[in-house]
């Protein structure tokens, strides 16, 4: 599928549940080899790289019709940087009678603990992430910045509630 990363907000909609071997080709700009791609779906993410001026979507990911985000990152020893987000929809579909569940990529992790309900906080405790209710512990200022240290330099607070509170 082509994709434009020319524009200033990248929606990708024709994409399918259940569909595999799927690549992004990206147009309106020369993306560089090695430049990888980072896959956030719900609390989980993984990764792939651009060859070619073009990136696969982990056939995992596309074993549901959670919304997914994607972020261009470009990285050397010195420096980082986000140079693009993505917006992936797929859209919902029977699954097939003959469809084979893909393998998870090596990569595949949860971002955060489990845990994170609406009333409650991420914090280290004992050297451990954990979730504290917000009305019955309170996390200090130490913890918190245990836990803000962890937090990947390339997503906002922003990006981290729309990753925690994606629609389902």
């Amino acid at each position: 599928m082509i994709v434009d990363i020319g524009k200033s907000d990248v929606v990708v909609t024709n994409l399918y549940q259940y569909d595999y071997g799927q690549s992004m080709d990206f147009s309106g700009g020369q993306i560089i080899d090695g430049t990888e791609v980072h896959f956030f779906q719900g609390e989980y993410g993984c990764r792939t790289e651009v060859k070619g001026n073009s990136a696969p979507i982990p056939d995992y990911l596309l074993m549901n019709s959670k919304k997914i985000l994607a972020y261009l990152y470009v990285a050397d020893e010195l420096i980082g940087k986000t140079i693009k987000r993505l917006t992936l929809l797929p859209l919902p579909r029977e699954k097939p009678p003959d469809y084979l569940e893909p393998s998870r990529p090596e990569d595949y992790s949860r971002l955060l603990p489990v845990g994170g309900d609406e009333n409650e906080v991420l914090t280290i405790k004992n050297g451990e992430p954990v979730w504290l209710d917000l009305y019955k512990e309170y996390a200090s200022d130490e913890e918190l910045a245990q836990v803000a240290q962890a937090i990947p330099e390339f997503a906002t607070m922003r990006e981290i509630e729309e990753i925690l509170y994606m629609e389902e």
